[in-house]
């Protein structure tokens, strides 16, 4: 009887295994489709569908047909391999993020517009949710690497055998860009983030590449870095770097000092920029200082000033039309040639407003990383390579707008990052468990205890006790068949 028993389970976890196979290869193929989207975009369908005239349709719009494709290929894997363990649930901090976006519709300029690059944001961070819960962190992060190689020889090839390869003249960035090199990018400043991005993953949490192989990325890649002139990409790896190589020291069991240092750092910052106060001032009121940025920022501030708590709603300040708000304040060449604020945070605080930008801020980019920092059970290549990323998109965000911007590169870089730090935390112990529950029993006491339940207490159970299959484990080994080693698993994710 037992051995009739043993030989039906074995029979379940190989299908239940094959099923996961399957399940994980069409993720492969969902995620590096969003992957090229995010670096390269849909430049050669624009070319293509160019040759159609008037019957063209918009970049824009071939780009939600793809991540619409993209969630029907991940949604068909759900239903089709149910029986495999459950896929992983968006984060609650991002929930709450893109729940505040949602009700800042009903203030919104164009709720119509806004909406729509929500929904597309939201799906993104779906899609993203989903590739890293059937992948894992290690084939993840593996497959990104591999992607940004192949990326990397691109780039040299577009400059060494097209012309498309290096920045031609331009109407208006002449002097700016002329002789600087894109690669397979639409410009200097992407293919500059997807340089920096490259090196970092290719330094950091490399334990079973030989150094050479590294050196063969990193080298070129600083190289093409260089030539690319892109500023805002060095000065934003120049600070990745040195959080991810101050994280190799850091060890998890003196996590009391993790908010003293945290507050000291950020004190530093706030006097810093108290006693450098006059000098800002003086570079904004220069038109010419930060390449022109200066301009669009003292515009953006002022708006700002007269909508701090509720802005223009989410995604309903820029290229909305007439009614963008950037006409009322401007004719020059901001309202006729600029798409975004060249600051992620400016365009966060025009748009949600600034408790839109305080929740952003603590819940994506604080909390995270903080529960990376608290959990015991992670190594530190595995923290710096995370970190090293996320401080990269932050610093980059200063120059550039990519914060819950869609399918922008630097936002893909961002929410993969925090969904592999929450990834990896929820599988570790540590004190952010305590203060994660503390959280949500504070927000239990504000009266939305069924929101909180439903999306935080179902991405942070197990994955083997939630799923079918670890019950199918328990009672394998009790008839003494071999199952699949999730805890290695596991502790591999963990970089253990």
């Amino acid at each position: 009887m037992s051995r009739a028993v043993a030989a039906r389970l074995n029979r379940l976890l190989h299908a239940r295994t094959d099923e996961m196979v399957r399940r994980r290869a069409i993720s492969v193929v969902a995620f590096i489709i969003l992957a090229i989207v995010a670096l390269v975009g849909t430049n050669p369908l624009d070319t293509y569908f160019a040759n159609l005239g008037d019957r063209a349709p918009r970049g824009d719009l071939i780009m939600q047909f793809v991540i619409v494709g993209i969630c029907a290929i991940l949604l068909f894997a759900q239903v089709e391999y149910a029986g495999t363990r459950p896929p992983m649930t968006v984060p609650w901090t991002i929930t709450v993020v893109l729940a505040y976006c949602l009700l800042s519709m009903v203030w919104a300029i164009d709720p119509l517009i806004g909406f729509r690059r929500l929904t597309l944001t939201a799906m993104v961070i779906w899609i993203i949710v989903r590739c890293v819960g059937d992948l894992g962190v290690v084939r993840t992060l593996n497959l990104m690497r591999g992607l940004l190689a192949v990326v990397m020889l691109a780039n040299y090839a577009a400059v060494i055998f097209t012309p498309y390869g290096v920045h031609g003249m331009s109407f208006d960035e002449a002097d700016a860009v002329f002789g600087d090199w894109r690669g397979v990018f639409g410009h200097k400043n992407t293919a500059g983030a997807a340089v920096a991005v490259t090196i970092l993953l290719f330094l950091f949490d490399r334990r079973q590449m030989p150094v050479w192989v590294s050196a063969l990325v990193v080298l070129p890649s600083l190289y093409f870095l260089y030539k690319t002139g892109s500023r805002t990409s060095m000065a934003a790896l120049s600070a990745a770097l040195l959080v991810g190589v101050l994280t190799l020291g850091y060890n998890a069991r003196r996590r009391g000092l993790v908010l003293p240092v945290l507050a000291l750092g950020v004190s530093v910052a706030v006097l810093a920029l108290v006693m450098l106060s006059p000098t800002i001032q003086v570079m904004l009121d220069d038109p010419r200082a930060f390449t022109g940025r200066s301009r669009i920022w003292q515009l953006l501030l002022i708006y700002a000033r007269e909508h701090l708590w509720t802005g223009a709603g989410f995604g309903s300040f820029w290229s909305i039309g007439p009614s963008s708000p950037i006409f009322r304040l401007t004719d020059d060449w901001v309202s006729r040639y600029v798409p975004h604020a060249h600051n992620g945070y400016l365009d966060l605080l025009v748009t949600i407003g600034l408790p839109g930008l305080i929740v952003t801020i603590a819940l994506v980019l604080i909390w995270p990383p903080l529960k990376l920092l608290l959990s015991w059970q992670v190594s530190g290549q595995r923290r710096a390579v995370l970190l090293s990323i996320l401080i990269f998109c932050m610093v980059h965000n200063l120059a550039e707008s990519s914060l819950l911007n869609r399918t922008s590169m630097v936002e893909f870089f961002l929410i993969l990052s925090v969904v592999l730090m929450h990834r990896i935390a929820d599988q570790s112990e540590g004190r952010h468990q305590h203060m994660q529950m503390w959280l949500e029993d504070a927000i239990t006491r504000r009266g939305v205890r069924r929101f909180s339940s439903r999306f935080a207490h179902s991405g942070n159970l197990n994955p083997v006790r939630r799923s079918g299959s670890g019950r199918l484990a328990v009672l394998a080994r009790s008839a003494g068949v071999q199952t699949p080693p999730e805890s290695v698993r596991e502790k591999d994710d963990r970089g253990e």
